[in-house]
């Protein structure tokens, strides 16, 4: 099959099923030094069937769109915006939400563990570094966490088991190791040359490891 014949194949296709818009993320991976790569892009993105597309990539697709002279016409038909990121705030309130809703939806309470700590959502956003993605991520396997466990309620344990064995080589700072957590990230960028570890935690506030203590369990789960 050639590749026209497998456009218009899956053109058909896509068609058939109703679909009017194609969303396509994280092209900038699909950008290499092959021109047959990049040719096949180029193609598709000039000619896209009659579909409404839309592409979402890091500053090497703008660059490779708007900044080669070779892609001019390319750059003529697609129209051009910049995703700005959520507020840091409006991310915290998300993450609260979140962490309620899906304790929720799993059946288990929240422990005095998150519900007393002012700063439980900071610590969720300022470990996976503002990424709302990886916070949602951190969440659902932490409540997952839980529940296989056996335990009646969600707590800081969960998270700290969870950011160990799947966030620490993205961020080898466990926010849940600590007994207080204050706006750590805005911290250190205003703080310069100053050390992260005065800035971070509450003065007089101590280093803890977080303890695997006895838990109530549901009686629903068998071990």
């Amino acid at each position: 099959m050639t590749r026209p014949q497998a456009n218009d194949l899956a053109t058909a296709r896509l068609k058939l099923k109703g679909i009017k818009v194609i969303i396509l993320d994280e092209v900038h991976h699909i950008l290499s030094n092959s021109e047959p790569v990049n040719l096949f892009l180029k193609t598709f993105l000039q000619d896209s069937g009659g579909f409404c597309l839309i592409t979402i990539g890091t500053g090497e697709l703008h660059d490779f769109i708007y900044n080669d002279p070779k892609n001019d016409e390319l750059a003529g038909r697609l129209l051009d915006f910049r995703l700005e990121p959520f507020s840091r705030t409006d991310t915290v309130d998300m993450i609260s939400k979140a962490i309620r809703q899906f304790a929720s939806d799993a059946d288990i309470k929240l422990g005095k563990s998150i519900i007393n700590d002012p700063y439980f959502s900071d610590r969720v956003y300022d470990g996976c570094k503002g990424s709302y993605g990886r916070c949602m991520r951190l969440i659902v396997m932490s409540v997952i966490h839980a529940k296989e466990e056996g335990a009646t309620s969600l707590d800081i344990e969960d998270f700290r088991s969870v950011f160990d064995i799947t966030f620490k080589s993205f961020n080898p700072l466990n926010p849940f190791e600590f007994s207080g957590w204050e706006d750590g990230m805005g911290a250190v960028e205003r703080g310069g040359e100053t050390n992260p570890a005065d800035l971070l935690f509450d003065d007089g506030q101590q280093e803890f490891s977080a303890k695997k203590k006895s838990r109530k369990r549901s009686a629903k789960v068998v071990r």
